[in-house]
């Protein structure tokens, strides 16, 4: 556990390392990684993730009270599960979650300051232990409910994740192609979503529910959000033409699709949605899930390594 000895605090880690993230990227620094954090004063137990799922579950069944922090390596889709398991856990006590960013997408690095594969800069924010209470989303479907860290969308942007996987190996750029390729097969469903008892019904492209600034690391979806403000920031495109669409996108990369007639941006503490037909969701980027939902911020629930 924690030990002081001097200006020095040594910290007893459970280090959750994905080593397939950036494209097998993140394999090949873990030598880096581990030697940077030993040589902060820091100590770990090692959990390798080899499979979608198993992050969620090692941190479900560990003993949390042995450690004084969990850090995810890897993307952010390593990061949801690292959380998930952290709320499923039944440890009596539950140390902060930190972040280092080996992966495509980070994008709540980026809140710190962080870019992808500044494993350095995050392993020094980790060794002074300093900690910020943040916000965390929390979801609630018919018969499950998960939290996210980032986003959580559906419609258009939940097509675009999907077709995204067919060129996953252009990185970020997957998601420009893809969002091009939807853009050209538009479809549009009826909505209702009602956002801290404002009702809104009409014929939509897509929701993003985001509690940080970027989706991925190069959409600036959510110009004004901040992860302490107790909101949850939402972008909602009605209906328009597939030009509109076009020139909608392509402000996306530096926030000025908000000021775009088409599209509302609202933040809200609470938000229920309801689709005619259940419409597929995308938590941090992962596919899973669908409406109808609803969605709440938590506000300063969750105790995260800060700079």
């Amino acid at each position: 556990m924690t030990i002081h000895n001097q200006n020095q605090i040594f910290l007893k880690l459970l280090l959750v390392y994905n080593p397939f993230a950036g494209f097998k990227k993140s394999g090949k620094y873990f030598s880096e990684v581990k030697q940077l954090i030993r040589s902060k004063g820091m100590d770990f137990d090692l959990r390798f993730t080899r499979a979608a799922g198993e992050a969620e579950t090692m941190v479900e069944q560990a003993d949390l009270t042995l450690y004084d922090g969990i850090i995810s390596s890897g993307g952010d889709g390593t990061f949801h599960e690292v959380l998930n398991g952290y709320y499923k856990n039944k440890s009596e006590t539950k140390p902060p979650i930190g972040i280092i960013p080996n992966g495509t997408g980070n994008s709540f690095a980026i809140e710190l300051g962080l870019k992808s594969f500044e494993f350095e800069k995050a392993i020094d924010i980790i060794s002074k232990n300093k900690i910020k209470k943040v916000d965390i989303g929390f979801c609630q479907m018919k018969d499950k409910d998960f939290y996210f860290h980032n986003i959580l969308g559906f419609g258009m942007v939940a097509d675009i994740n999907d077709a995204a996987n067919k060129y996953k190996k252009l990185g970020n750029l997957s998601y420009t192609i893809a969002s091009l390729e939807k853009i050209m097969a538009l479809r549009t469903f009826p909505l209702e979503i009602i956002l801290d008892g404002k009702s809104i019904k009409q014929e939509n492209l897509f929701v993003e529910i985001s509690n940080t600034r970027y989706t991925g690391s190069s959409f600036l979806m959510a110009p004004k959000a901040k992860v302490d403000d107790g909101l949850l920031d939402i972008t909602i495109s009605r209906k328009t033409s597939r030009w509109k669409v076009l020139k909608i996108f392509l402000s996306i990369f530096e926030g000025k699709h908000i000021e775009h007639n088409d599209i509302e941006y609202i933040q809200a503490k609470k938000i229920i949605v309801k689709t005619k037909d259940n419409k597929t969701l995308t938590p941090d980027g992962e596919q899973y899930g669908s409406t109808p939902i609803t969605v709440e911020c938590k506000k300063d629930f969750l105790d995260f390594f800060w700079s």
